[in-house]
């Protein structure tokens, strides 16, 4: 075999780079290969790359032409099932989506669904027809009959009427290259394979059914392509599982092509890709999966390596039987051509700059020279290669690869494509180009060179149940179900919008050029507006809430006052502010509580804590590029908006409450209140509250005004617990006393335990309740495991006790009933704290008798 000049030696290939290649590779930006030729007993230099002037050569597409129309809606994708549904299913659902994902970005079951049928063939003319699945779920086939002729160019009528249906929708669909009497055609669908034979007459065509294969047939694994070997005629399956099946027409028999590979781990692919294509000779195949070429021979179930990628991101994605004995293999990266008869030893390489696409597709077609075409489905773009073999039998790139203009529509999938070739028809001027859409249209593209006749080239042959169809085409849309109800309307908000930032805008400038006197005015008010409101306060309000409150009512008015604005929402306002005219001194003396939150906001957001210079700095690293395009309004707009949040923000750190935390009336001030607090008086002080208070929860509607005014009560337990707490008093400045600690240490020496009999006195009484001087917390005894405890002179107190208790212990209507604010917490003294003991009589250990 004649070669170009390679690098042959082992090399190894490290992190950054990938191995070498041993084979001319081809890119931008690098040199070529060179050889010396012996011709005519001269030598001479030869060029990988020798591009010859052909390019008034170069294809020239035509408008796409619409061939059939669009039979199936739009897809959504809508979740069947709910949130909660999903939820539930958990992994499942996970596991569902993450597949769904996979087969969105690559599907590796999709085969092409358009291919042309030959039914007969010659010089001047060619005819045959066009099988495509159609209707709403893809599960129809149909044929439309074509003719291609030298003086009427080509012509196609479709058919309306699908010739059989499926049950699941269509994925692949096979034929044979030429014309046969009886023609085999193989439809491949989601749930079996379907082999059918097309017998045409003059006036019809008639299917016969001859075999049909499910994965059960196949190893319980599914088909992910096919291919139709004429000599003889037989198909050729693999699954993927990369099994490949052989289907013989004569014998009517499915056999399995054993080729040992369950030791070789190149031949598993992860994401079951797996092509076939047809050899030149019988019982020659050739398998791909993401990484390895195979040449396969079914008769002998042998297999030879061609081609393996190195181990990098790259996929192989379509093999094709080229022209002569070159087999022809297309990668995420370059397309690789190569001899059969010398495996491992690539011809050429070329790159063909494509992004990451495992849908691409390379098809080598015979027009005037051999032509590869690189396509993929998700997009419009074709690329050609003029790659073939020269008078001095070296493989040579004749033309620079170039791109045809956009196929159709660029930005839609299609699922089928096909190419009609005029050879010996039209002296190889032009070619024809199919695509069948993802929603079931179809369209033309003639690609002709310049040097073509201008002689009639496509025409549609409608009938009127074409017409029908074509007019249901056009109201198809997107399901979505009950939201397809929904009904559009145009609202114009013009007008909103110019009365927003026009009019609105004007008229406040206006004032606030006109309205001197009126800040100074409220700059006055503010100063007296605690002290002579005309309305009462009756919630904590700020210094804009006090302010638009001071001045005089806006027209018009607005459901916030936010929205509203008051004279200090101006310009002469916000200058105002920035020389420090507001009177927050005086409204905070005359408040009867006042709260700055500028140190919190410190801690939040600094940037928003300054002084009105800080934050006019700040503000202005907002501000839109200038550029020589904005208009002097815009940059007024801009000013005045930076000016009226800096007010907005300085107008909102001070807080003013009407009233203070602590009701001076109730309490006669923190002195009184803390006196009846170390009162030596028996009764425990009521319960004081400060800006919060409880109401009493009404269980009547006809007793809501007596409801209203009784008194609040609270137990025993609630008051002893709150009567050391002051309202208004610092939290922080709070120091805990152990009553109970102070109450034992305070207990005098003279106590000491007395007799037995005495003590049964006193444990016969109810639990004491030990009061002090001090109004403290009870004292509590732990009994002890000796026999005595005698508490001598805090009898009388806890009989004094007794007594409190049994007032306490009658106030039954009030403690059950539904008003018991809170739940009494007073621990009483005793083994049981106060609850009744429960005599437990002690077990008899049994006596042994004797023995062991």
């Amino acid at each position: 075999m004649h070669s170009w000049p390679t690098d042959t030696r082992t090399k190894t290939a490290t992190r950054k780079h990938t191995p070498p290649r041993n084979y001319p590779f081809i890119q931008q930006g690098t040199l070529n290969a060179l050889t010396l030729l012996h011709t005519n007993g001269r030598f001479s230099w030869a060029s990988l790359v020798n591009i010859s002037p052909k390019e008034n050569g170069r294809f020239r597409t035509g408008l796409p032409v619409p061939v059939f129309p669009a039979t199936k809606p739009p897809a959504v994708n809508l979740p069947r099932v709910t949130v909660n549904r999903r939820a539930e299913q958990g992994g499942y659902v996970a596991e569902d989506a993450e597949l769904a994902n996979n087969l969105k970005s690559f599907d590796p079951y999709i085969g092409n669904a358009l291919e042309v049928i030959r039914t007969y063939e010659d010089k001047t003319e060619q005819s045959g027809y066009l099988a495509f699945p159609m209707g709403e779920t893809r599960t129809e086939l149909n044929l439309s009959p074509f003719t291609v002729s030298v003086s009427e160019g080509t012509k196609v009528e479709p058919s309306t009427s699908p010739v059989r249906s499926f049950q699941t929708p269509i994925r692949q669909i096979v034929s044979s290259g030429g014309a046969m009497a009886d023609i085999p055609l193989i439809v491949r669908t989601y749930g079996a394979v379907d082999v059918l034979q097309v017998r045409c007459d003059e006036t019809a065509i008639s299917i016969d059914n001859l075999a049909s294969f499910t994965s059960s047939d196949l190893g319980n694994y599914t088909v992910v392509d096919m291919k139709l070997q004429m000599s003889p005629v037989s198909l050729l399956l693999v699954n993927d599982h990369g099994s490949i099946y052989n289907f013989d027409f004569g014998q009517q028999s499915l056999t399995r092509v054993s080729l040992d590979y369950e030791n070789d781990k190149n031949h598993v692919a992860p994401d079951s890709f797996w092509r076939i294509e047809t050899g030149k000779g019988p019982g020659e195949c050739f398998l791909i999966s993401g990484k390895t070429a195979w040449s396969v021979d079914t008769r002998a179930n042998s297999r030879v390596e061609l081609f393996n990628l190195p181990d990098s991101k790259d996929m192989l994605t379509s093999v094709d039987n080229s022209i002569d004995h070159n087999v022809l293999l297309c990668s995420t990266n370059e397309l690789v051509w190569i001899d059969r008869r010398y495996p491992c030893r690539p011809m050429l390489g070329y790159k063909h700059y494509r992004e990451f696409d495992r849908y691409l597709t390379a098809q080598t077609i015979n027009f005037t020279s051999p032509l590869t075409f690189l396509s993929s489905r998700k997009n419009g773009l074709v690329s050609v290669y003029d790659v073939s073999y020269g008078q001095d039998r070296l493989f040579h790139v004749n033309t620079a690869p170039y791109a045809l203009s956009p196929v159709g529509q660029t930005d839609k999938l299609h699922i089928g494509q096909v190419f009609l070739p005029q050879l010996g028809v039209r002296k190889g001027s032009e070619l024809g180009l199919l695509r069948l859409g993802e929603l079931g249209d179809i369209f033309y593209v003639e690609l002709s060179t310049p040097d073509a006749k201008p002689e009639p080239s496509f025409e549609l042959l409608k009938s009127q149940a074409y017409e029908v169809l074509e007019a249901n085409a056009k109201e198809l849309y997107l399901d979505l179900g009950p939201l397809s109800d929904q009904q559009g309307i145009v609202v114009d908000l013009s007008v909103p919008y110019d009365y927003i930032f026009r009019v609105h805008e004007d008229e406040a400038t206006r004032k606030g050029e006109n309205g001197a006197d009126d800040v100074f005015d409220l700059l006055d008010l503010l100063s007296d507006s605690l002290r002579n409101a005309d309305q009462p306060m009756e919630q904590m309000l700020t210094t804009y809430d006090i302010a638009h409150r001071a001045g005089e009512e806006p027209d018009p008015r607005h459901r916030t006052d936010f929205f509203t604005g008051s004279v200090l929402s101006s310009k002469r306002g916000y200058h105002a502010i920035k020389r420090g005219r507001l009177p927050l001194e005086n409204m905070a003396t005359q408040a009867p509580w006042h709260h700055n939150i500028t140190p919190f906001l410190r801690r939040i957001d600094p940037e928003t804590a300054g002084n009105v210079d800080e934050l006019d700095k700040y503000l202005k690293e907002y501000n839109l590029i200038e550029n020589e395009g904005r208009s002097t309004e815009s940059l007024m707009h801009e000013r005045r908006a930076r000016e009226q949040l800096i007010s907005d923000l300085i107008l909102s750190r001070d807080i003013f409450a009407p009233h203070p935390f602590v009701r001076n009336a109730e309490t006669d001030g923190i002195l009184e209140a803390m006196a009846e607090a170390l009162s030596l008086a028996d009764e425990l002080p009521a319960v004081d509250f400060g800006y919060l208070r409880p109401t009493i929860k009404e269980t009547d509607y006809y007793q809501k005004k007596e409801l209203d005014e009784r008194e609040e009560k609270f137990t025993v337990g609630v008051r002893s617990l709150l009567k050391d707490w002051v309202a208004g008093s610092n939290p922080d400045a709070y120091v805990y006393h152990d009553s109970y600690e102070d109450e034992t240490s305070a207990l005098p020496p003279a106590q000491k335990p007395q007799p037995r009999a005495i003590t049964h006195a006193v444990r016969s009484q109810p639990p004491p309740i030990v009061l002090t001087q001090s109004q403290k917390p009870p004292v509590i005894i732990a009994s002890s495991t000796t026999e005595d405890i005698v508490i001598n002179k805090t009898i009388p107190v806890a009989q004094a006790a007794t007594t409190q208790l049994a007032d306490w212990q009658q106030r039954d209507d009030y403690g059950s009933s539904q008003e018991v604010m809170m739940v009494s917490t007073q621990v009483l003294p005793g083994p049981h704290g106060g609850r009744p003991g429960v005599s437990v009589k002690k077990k008899i250990p049994k006596k042994r008798l004797g023995g062991f």
